[in-house]
């Protein structure tokens, strides 16, 4: 079969992906990303997941991709300013997130979250009179 260039295109959330087959089975879209890094630095290990340096999910050039953790792309987000929660400047029962109303938790499967003090003391306050 011939070498064709691939032409990728992105989903709805930005990633970059090309249509990977031989003409006779059914095409699988790939992520740019991965195949990137599968190519140059090897299979992604288990837990893992493509990460962009960045956070632009178009930009698949090597020096800005890695294997890492959910978390650490998270952060990524968060550094880079793209985390849509952290431009939020109330909870949802309108307290303000100020640094002494705001706590970081971190749940078992380590994602971070903001909860709102107020928030929380209320809902514990809530747990003692039931208990």
């Amino acid at each position: 079969m011939p070498a064709k260039i691939l032409t990728p295109s992105p989903n709805d959330k930005g990633t970059m992906a090309v249509g990977l087959g031989n003409g006779t089975q059914k095409t699988t879209r790939k992520q740019v990303g991965r195949l990137v890094l599968e190519t140059f630095i090897g299979p992604c290990p288990p837990g893992m997941e493509c990460c962009h340096w960045d956070d632009n999910p178009a930009n698949n050039r090597l020096e800005n991709l890695r294997w890492d953790t959910r978390q650490a792309n998270q952060f990524d987000a968060i550094r880079n300013n793209r985390n849509g929660h952290l431009r939020k400047t109330h909870c949802k029962n309108g307290h303000e997130y100020t640094p002494a109303n705001t706590k970081i938790v971190t749940r078992t499967d380590e994602r971070m979250y903001r909860a709102c003090r107020e928030c929380l003391r209320a809902a514990y306050l809530r747990y003692c009179q039931t208990h």
